[in-house]
């Protein structure tokens, strides 16, 4: 059955408000956002960073990478990431490299990774908003790491990633 591009807009504008309505200013804390499917579209948020990629935290600081956790894909499911966004601060240095990682608890990441382009619209500001296709079968973890220039860097912001969240074969 094909969709009318109006019902297909409409489908990102509600992903768009849950997004907004989970991760609305003033939030303190690191927050993974739960993932929202509005006709067969996936979309998740993330504030939470960490200096290490199996641990859930709300401080990147002082180290030359910083990872944007997102929820592991669940069993019996696949996950294509077609879209990534984030608004990344960095304090004391500059971002050097973004890329989206697939990450299992316990092992090394793997080389199944896009590499993302950013932009530094402003001071210590710096976007990222990329078409991408990467897969992430049950149990990966998708991360946005983030390289920056200077080991004593502080890294913070909110990343996104959109696709189709598909039953595995």
């Amino acid at each position: 059955m094909r969709r009318s591009s109006i019902g297909f807009a409409q489908s990102w504008l509600a992903m768009g408000a849950a997004a907004a309505f989970v991760l609305s200013p003033g939030t303190a804390a690191a927050t993974i956002g739960p993932g929202v499917i509005v006709g067969g579209n996936y979309q998740q948020s993330t504030t939470s960073v960490a200096t290490n990629p199996a641990t859930e935290g709300s401080s990147c600081a002082d180290n030359s990478h910083c990872y944007f956790r997102f929820s592991p894909v669940p069993s019996g499911k696949q996950l294509v990431v077609t879209q990534v966004s984030c608004i990344v601060t960095v304090l004391g240095g500059s971002m050097v490299t973004a890329a989206l990682w697939p990450y299992r608890n316990n092992e090394t990441l793997p080389l199944r990774r896009s590499s993302l382009v950013h932009s530094n619209p402003a001071a210590n500001t710096f976007v990222l908003n990329n078409t991408t296709l990467q897969l992430f079968v049950a149990g990966d973890r998708p991360l946005v790491r983030v390289q920056v220039s200077n080991a004593t860097s502080t890294v913070s912001g909110e990343c996104n990633i959109s696709g189709q969240r598909i039953n595995a074969p």
